[in-house]
């Protein structure tokens, strides 16, 4: 039995490893002392330094801290990324590969969305496969959007690839991945 005098920091290594926290991986691989980055450290180090001599309601406080501050650093709010800023979903300027160099700025994360702005009736936004994208085939579309102000949510990780609706602004690099 485990009391306050007699706690194991061990003993929570088990339960938060498979409980709240990745667990380490059974075998480690070897690297050079460039690639190791951080160094691993047994869960029970952080017990140890936060616990003192034994104070369990310290251990759990600091646990608590911990595991907050890393959920808090993982989860922000969702952004919507205006596509082409003031000028909208347009032909780029010279034909310029402007949209995938915007994009390539960016730090696009789950939840965040694209919003395309456009004149509705002369453009329109084709979410398409890789080869079509190459392609500009605007006939194969996954989603059409018609309407001038589309609004695309970005629900998995990946590349997503975009094309103008219009065959003669995509080849003009009216396009996004």
């Amino acid at each position: 039995p485990h009391t306050p005098h007699s706690f194991s920091p061990h003993f929570l290594d088990f339960h938060l490893d498979h409980n709240f926290l990745p667990s380490h991986p059974k075998k480690k691989e070897k690297k050079n002392k460039k690639e190791q980055g951080f160094p691993e450290l047994p869960l029970s180090w952080l017990f140890s330094v936060t616990m003192g001599k034994g104070n369990y309601v310290s251990s759990v406080h600091g646990l608590g801290v911990f595991v907050a501050v890393v959920l808090l650093m993982q989860r922000g709010e969702a952004t919507t990324f205006t596509v082409g800023g003031s000028k909208g979903w347009t032909v780029p300027p010279d034909n310029s590969p402007l949209y995938n160099q915007w994009a390539e700025k960016m730090r696009f994360q789950i939840g965040d969305s694209l919003l395309f702005v456009y004149p509705a009736g002369s453009d329109s936004v084709v979410r398409v496969t890789k080869e079509d994208y190459s392609n500009c085939n605007t006939n194969a579309a996954l989603e059409k959007y018609t309407d001038g102000h589309t609004e695309f949510k970005l629900n998995q990780s990946g590349p997503y690839y975009f094309i103008s609706g219009n065959k003669d602004n995509c080849l003009k690099n009216e396009k996004l991945v």
